[in-house]
C-alpha cells in the first residue's frame, strides 16, 4: 500500500492506493479509481482500462496514512491547488 496526494486539478487530495512489483519498480495500482473516474467524470475507458496504472497522477508520499498537514489540535484534512503547465500538454 502506498499513501500520498491524488493530483487531479484543480485541487490534490489524499489518498491510499496498492503498488505492485514489476521487475525492478513498483507501479501504482488503483482500479476502483480508474472505473469511477470512467463511468463519473468522463475519462475515456478505452485509454485507460482498470488495468493500467495511474501513475501520472498519484505523488506517493509514504507506506501508510501519514499526516500531511499537523496542527495544535492534531492532523488537519487538506487540499491543495493543483495545476498543469502549459509545457506539459
Amino acid at each position: 500500500m502506498a499513501y500520498g496526494l491524488l493530483l487531479a486539478p484543480p485541487l490534490g487530495t489524499p489518498h491510499e492506493w496498492a503498488e505492485v512489483r514489476l521487475g525492478d519498480i513498483w507501479a501504482p495500482a488503483d482500479p476502483l479509481l480508474l472505473s469511477i473516474l470512467g463511468r463519473f467524470a468522463g475519462l475515456d475507458a478505452s485509454r485507460w482500462p482498470c488495468t493500467h496504472s495511474p501513475n501520472a497522477v498519484l505523488l506517493r508520499l509514504a507506506d501508510s496514512r501519514t499526516p500531511i498537514v499537523d496542527g495544535a489540535g492534531g492532523p488537519l484534512e487538506t487540499s491543495f491547488m493543483v495545476s498543469v503547465a502549459p509545457d506539459s500538454l
